[in-house]
């Protein structure tokens, strides 16, 4: 078979949840297997970046991910060639979020820059839907080696949780949180909600104490975990701290010499909209803290104090899971950036 005819033949997946890189190299061996040869050369780099219109990064990392199965060899200077023998046999991976937020790509890239080829990814959002969530696990059953995912549900989650129950528990990868109500040996990555709003909101006690009141914004149709206002109103109980928890942002009447913790980025906008309605100094009438660190908090509202994860190591450590092939529960601690809104 010629060059031409492989490009010509070369259909490529454009699902958004498996990585270009990945499309490319399964694309290639479909469109050589029982048509191509052993030592046959595939495409340049450059001809096939061309022809496919991904760029020469995607395509030397498809060539590198079929050498590293042993479906491809590389000469130098002279190109990629077959071996002829069937490549070694990829884990499957199922990464399946509730919704691609600026944290969750942050643990998506993390975690597909890790595995690299060593694995082929497929990425399904469920959008804290349960429904959603068990339609994908029931089309799903069975196809893959591990089962990488991000439990959050707004409604139903203790169906949610029974389902995750009935997966082997050596297959799964939980990130993010870690559910009471979600039993086996299984390993996790994840956030210690309850003790980490707590210890964060010790370190920032110094910049607290010339407020009055601590308000959390938990919206009722947001996916929140109930630890997070456990250990909200532990600290205000412990400190002195009169506390409020906000249900409905939109019908909340800003007060002066109040700190406002928001959870939800989409919140932001309409928050910091009220406080400058009501013409209030951040840092000094009001406070304002943010969960989950982003670039733009730093310029935001002349900078926007954070309290977050960190989740490009969630990320790494998870595919570390599956790369060692270990199986253990790993927390990552919280960090606290204090900026000028506090």
């Amino acid at each position: 078979m010629y060059q031409d005819d492989i490009i010509r033949i070369l259909k490529l997946d454009l699902n958004a949840g498996i990585p270009k890189y990945q499309q490319l190299a399964n694309a290639i061996m479909n469109a050589t297997t029982g048509h191509i040869n052993e030592n046959d050369a595939l495409p340049s780099i450059n001809k096939l970046s061309v022809k496919t219109g991904t760029s020469r990064r995607t395509v030397e990392r498809a060539y590198i991910a079929l050498k590293n199965n042993g479906a491809v060899k590389s000469v130098a200077g002279k190109g990629y060639f077959l071996t002829g023998t069937s490549p070694i046999r990829m884990p499957r991976i199922m990464l399946l979020f509730d919704r691609m937020t600026l944290h969750k790509r942050m643990i998506y890239d993390a975690f597909v820059s890790e595995i690299q080829s060593f694995g082929n990814i497929d990425l399904h959002l469920y959008d804290n839907n349960f429904n959603r969530f068990r339609d994908l696990l029931s089309t799903w059953a069975d196809s893959y080696d591990h089962y990488v995912i991000i439990p959050c549900f707004a409604v139903d989650e203790h169906l949610g949780y029974k389902l995750i129950n009935n997966l082997p528990s050596k297959k799964l990868i939980l990130v993010d949180t870690l559910p009471a109500s979600i039993s086996g040996e299984f390993s996790a990555i994840y956030e210690n909600y309850e003790q980490d709003i707590f210890n964060a909101l010790e370190e920032l006690i110094p910049h607290l104490i010339k407020y009055r009141y601590l308000k959390i914004i938990f919206s009722k149709h947001a996916c929140h975990s109930n630890e997070i206002l456990i250990g909200f109103l532990r600290f205000c109980h412990k400190n002195g701290f009169e506390s409020e928890t906000v249900f409905c942002l939109n019908t909340h009447d800003i007060r002066k010499n109040s700190v406002y913790i928001s959870l939800n980025d989409d919140e932001l906008p309409v928050l910091i909209e009220k406080i400058n309605e009501k013409q209030l100094t951040a840092g000094t009438d009001i406070g304002l803290i943010s969960y989950h660190d982003a670039p733009y908090k730093k310029f935001m509202w002349n900078g926007i104090t954070t309290i977050s994860s960190d989740f490009v190591r969630m990320g790494k450590e998870a595919a570390g899971l599956i790369l060692n092939n270990s199986k253990v529960r790993i927390e990552i601690p919280f960090r606290v950036i204090k900026r000028n809104s506090l």
